[in-house]
């Protein structure tokens, strides 16, 4: 059974991952418009091919922003630059006590959490065809900070490993696809599929693919359910990973 702790540290920790993993569009906002879901991020569109995200519910214990842009269509292809910053280390020194939400433990010979920053850029196009959008990306992460951090600081949590995992290493790569078919005028499916790596460490390969159908059933609300599913390796071995997910996000101007 699950206990109150691990209930408030999966949503801390479901925050953080959907803080860091905005929406999947190359295309931004209009000037004014707003989305934000339960544990999907604000999204803003600020004009001139602008979009800013954040997730306000972890901004005062995780900093982070995104900031994309969009440049246009070659080809058919629209293109974006996408650039992410976020400053874990008030999260982790949260977490870094005895008791209640405590996760890391702050033993005597493992070191105070210092002052870290985690940094993603990518590159996204897409391309619009009959009731669909493709989106595809590419990515390094770099983290400052962390290099010389005890490993026993690491949090081996499945989503969160790897992300957490740039900080040690230094830095990190990710691909992926995206595929948004409207099923009908008040649904539609979406499909991913995102691959992470950290050069030279020892744990280098993670794969994290997600189904998500959204109902736009009311004006202004849209549901979404579906589920995540992720594999990597480990300290304590290879795992895969399933959670369900369910969100209920609010558009407006």
């Amino acid at each position: 059974m699950i206990t109150g702790k691990q209930l408030c540290f999966n949503l801390m920790l479901w925050g953080a991952v959907f803080a860091m993993t905005p929406p999947e569009s190359a295309g931004v906002q209009n000037r004014g418009e707003r989305s934000m879901g339960i544990f999907q991020p604000l999204r803003l569109g600020v004009g001139h091919d602008f979009e800013l995200t954040t997730h306000p519910g972890l901004f005062f214990i995780m900093p982070n922003l995104t900031v994309q842009k969009y440049h246009g269509k070659t080809g058919g292809w629209m293109l974006a630059s996408r650039i992410y910053v976020a400053y874990p280390t008030l999260l982790l020194r949260t977490i870094q006590k005895n008791g209640i939400g405590g996760i890391i433990a702050p033993d005597p010979d493992i070191q105070k959490i210092p002052q870290l920053l985690y940094w993603r850029g990518e590159i996204r196009i897409g391309r619009e065809l009959p009731r669909a959008l493709v989106t595809l990306k590419s990515g390094v992460a770099l983290g400052f900070g962390g290099t010389k951090l005890d490993e026993r600081l690491w949090i081996d949590y499945p989503m969160v490993f790897h992300r957490m995992g740039v900080l040690f290493n230094g830095w990190g790569l990710n691909i992926g696809a995206d595929f948004r078919y409207h099923l009908n005028p008040k649904m539609d499916i979406l499909l991913d599929v995102d691959l992470f790596s950290l050069p030279g460490s020892a744990y280098s390969g993670f794969i994290e693919h997600k189904t998500i159908l959204t109902w736009y059933g009311w004006n202004k609300l849209q549901l979404c359910g579906g589920y995540k599913l992720s594999h990597g390796e480990y300290p304590y071995g290879s795992q895969w990973y399933l959670v369900p997910l369910i969100d209920l996000t609010w558009q407006w101007q």
